[in-house]
């Protein structure tokens, strides 16, 4: 009782001293920033006169780290790069100098050269890398400043952590996305050898214990061991453990860290021996830690470290056998007997994932050489999908392989377009994270062949969200397996193309997923259909064919009525975008008035489609006059006229009689008399029944109950068709006029002039 009365005693004291020196801390921010900028201006001209004051830097540290006043006058930023490098002043001074310009930069507006001039000094020079790395890249990318970098590492008097912070240093560089660095063939040769002695020559030998007092008794020498505890019989890697780590032993796991940036830095044609050198214990180090990889783990937790390893591993092997591709049929063996391993996993985690994809990219780089089909190792990954797409890091991940892959992969049977129904599911499940992504990735998604299924597919995905969230509902499973949905809900989570376009009674499932209309997913995937849906019509309207546009304008005219109802401007959006793209598959496609006219009909026909669909139904009834002539096609003859004039003119009179009047149906009026007037000029059988028509309709007009404004507007265009009409000369030019016109030719014509004001005349 007393022990645990004094147990509970201390835990109490350790638990309010750490609440006092919490506050003290609170205490000392707060009074840094109270600090007012007159104050700040003090400590400024201080520096400026005696910059090695220790405490005085140690006061602006805290200003600087506690509040948002980062910009150091210029002239106290000069003393303290100049302070850096100054081996006459304390290692403490130095530091802090460092700090503050770290706190301030990037330095625009001051000279760095004392620092880099400071790289000559043998002890300092690899603490001012950092600082060179937060400058602009004109400081640490000029050729004499890496010369000087790269001098440092042929000195033998700098230690194994100063050549870590090199390699650090460099490794930063190289993985960046600027223009590659100024690098000649000496530095290349002088960083390969510095990283090939740190990966092959390590001690196997663990350092003593540096806290150990014993002064008369010599410690026995202890080896690095496996991960499975056996005493290792080959050299060093990053998979050997040992309680103390002597400073070789960091320099070859640091080296090992960073070699896959530094091979994917330089020219890969480089010829020399310290680069082969590399390659080939490159190669040694990697095949060992895969044999390493194979052990049997103590603590479950080194066995995320084997995965880890592993995946850098075979990320280096091919990084390798692209730099000399004579090695690719010895490393393929390792690769797929790797393969094999993994793929016989039954648990399926992130990290299986992550190193098949990495296993499938080597087999899609070097298969060819060693004759190696990777379809069944591609094709593995893509089936995954379907339950993979919830987890968030291998979703990143096929998506990262996919961009990155994105030519190997159109050579195996387009196994990206087979299965980009699964592939969806991604972006379905995560729309706002993979967004920009599956801009990238959707042309090489489908083709002209399966341009029907991915329209629907895209139109659909709120609906494939929602079916994604259900089919994680154990409770409405019951549901989902009933026969009437069971086939809707299979058909929505398809894992391949080629089923069909879409399916029956997709208003009935449309009802029964409307209680998740207001889900953040759901939602999130209406907001990047319109994106998508562009894409979309820009890939398709661009192909060299166009016979696959006939079949995509039935699956357009559908989807404008029949779309998913979001509360959001779901709707309004995705048919706003059918009605731009109308126009352009027509003017892509022409002949689709003659080929779809039975389509076109049956939706011009039922008035309740401008009820769904007004902007569609309107850019719709423009097409049909303006394509419907001779001059688009040769086979458009005077019955598809009729056709065309018979059913446009019924839809006229029944609109006026049933519909309310708005800025839409106004709109409409005036494009159906006016593609009424056009079809009539190409058959002129029509034009007394055309005047006629018009005058009925501007008799109905004058009738309505409208506003008088656009009342106006709709009678004066019907008044100068009727005009127009009564002159079949000029109505034929202007409501059809020929290629010259459309094309300009008549416009820049000296000749043509005389003809346009004799028209014009007749006209006023």
């Amino acid at each position: 009782m007393v022990d645990t009365t004094i147990k509970t005693r201390d835990i109490s004291t350790s638990v309010m001293r750490a609440v006092d020196m919490s506050l003290q801390v609170d205490s000392i921010i707060n009074k840094y920033r109270r600090l007012s900028d007159d104050d700040v201006e003090k400590f400024h001209d201080k520096i400026s006169k005696s910059a090695d004051d220790v405490e005085c830097l140690r006061q602006m540290f805290l200003i600087m780290f506690c509040t948002r006043r980062r910009l150091l006058p210029v002239d106290v930023a000069t003393a303290l790069a100049s302070l850096t490098c100054d081996q006459s002043i304390s290692s403490i001074c130095r530091h802090l100098c460092l700090l503050i310009l770290e706190e301030s930069s990037p330095l625009f507006n001051v000279d760095l050269r004392d620092i880099v001039y400071g790289l000559d000094d043998k002890k300092s020079s690899t603490n001012v890398l950092s600082l060179l790395l937060l400058q602009d890249r004109k400081v640490w990318s000029n050729e004499n400043v890496l010369t000087k970098i790269f001098g440092k590492i042929t000195d033998g008097n700098l230690g194994n952590n100063c050549h870590c912070k090199i390699i650090a240093f460099v490794m930063h560089l190289c993985t960046g996305k600027a223009p590659p660095l100024p690098l000649t063939a000496e530095h290349i040769i002088i960083y390969s050898r510095l990283m090939n002695n740190m990966l092959r020559n390590s001690s196997i030998r663990q350092l003593p214990n540096p806290n150990s007092n014993n002064l008369f008794r010599r410690d026995s020498v202890s080896f690095v061991t496996e991960l499975d505890g056996v005493q290792t019989q080959e050299f060093f890697t990053i998979l050997n453990l040992a309680k103390y780590y002597s400073s070789d032993q960091l320099g070859n796991i640091c080296a090992f860290s960073a070699i896959r940036s530094w091979l994917s830095s330089f020219n890969t044609s480089t010829s020399s021996s310290s680069v082969t050198d590399l390659v080939a214990v490159v190669l040694d180090y990697c095949v060992r830690v895969l044999m390493q990889c194979e052990r049997r783990v103590i603590h479950k937790e080194d066995s995320y470290l084997q995965s880890t390893c592993v995946l850098e591993c075979v990320q280096l092997l091919d990084l390798v056998c692209r730099l000399d591709s004579t090695r690719s049929a010895s490393v393929f063996c390792t690769i797929r007997r790797l393969h094999e391993q993994y793929a016989q996993i039954l648990q399926n985690t992130s990290e299986k994932q992550t190193i098949l994809m990495s296993i499938a990219a080597f087999a899609l780089h070097h298969g060819e050489i060693v004759a190696y089909d990777s379809t069944i190792m591609i094709e593995t990954i893509l089936k995954a999908i379907a339950t993979d797409c919830r987890d968030a890091i291998t979703s990143f991940e096929i998506v990262q392989f996919l961009k990155n892959n994105l030519s190997e992969l159109k050579k195996h049977d387009n196994l990206v377009v087979q299965y980009f129904p699964n592939i969806l599911k991604i972006l379905a499940w995560r729309p706002r994270t993979f967004f920009e992504d599956f801009i990238i990735l959707l042309p090489s998604l489908f083709t002209a062949s399966v341009s029907v299924e991915m329209f629907h597919s895209l139109v659909d995905l709120p609906c494939l969200a929602a079916s994604l969230l259900y089919a994680t509902d154990n409770s409405i499973l019951p549901v989902i397996n009933n026969p009437a949905l069971r086939s809707m809900f299979a058909f929505m989570l398809r894992h391949k193309c080629g089923i069909g376009d879409t399916f029956a009674r997709l208003d009935e499932f449309h009802q029964f997923i409307l209680p998740l209309v207001n889900h953040p997913r759901v939602t999130n995937c209406g907001d990047v259909v319109p994106f998508l849906l562009r894409t979309f019509f820009d890939i398709i309207i661009s192909m060299d064919t166009t016979e696959h546009l006939t079949r995509l304008l039935p699956a357009m005219l559908e989807r404008a009525r029949l779309l998913f109802q979001l509360t959001t401007d779901y709707e309004p959006n995705i048919q706003s975008i059918l009605s731009d793209n109308i126009c352009h598959v027509f003017a892509r496609r022409p002949n689709l008035v003659i080929e779809a006219q039975n389509d076109l009909l049956d939706f011009l026909t039922n008035i309740h489609n401008f009820q769904q669909c007004s902007p569609f139904y309107i850019h719709l009834v423009w097409v049909v006059g303006e394509y419907t002539s001779i001059t688009h096609n040769i086979n458009c003859t005077p019955r598809l006229i009729a056709a065309y004039y018979e059913t446009l003119e019924c839809a006229l009179h029944e609109l006026i009689d049933t519909e309310e009047w708005s800025s839409n149906f106004a709109k409409l009026i005036t494009i159906l008399t006016s593609t009424l007037a056009k079809l009539s000029t190409r058959s002129q059988d029509l034009l007394a029944r055309t005047s006629l028509s018009l005058t009925k309709t501007a008799r109905q007009i004058n009738k309505l109950d409208v506003c008088e404004s656009e009342k106006s507007i709709v009678y004066s265009r019907i008044s100068q068709l009727i005009a127009v009409l009564q002159m079949p000369l000029a109505a034929s030019a202007i409501f059809d006029p020929p290629v010259e016109v459309l094309n300009g030719k008549y416009h820049r014509d000296v000749l043509s002039v005389a003809v346009v004001l004799k028209s014009l005349t007749k006209l006023q």
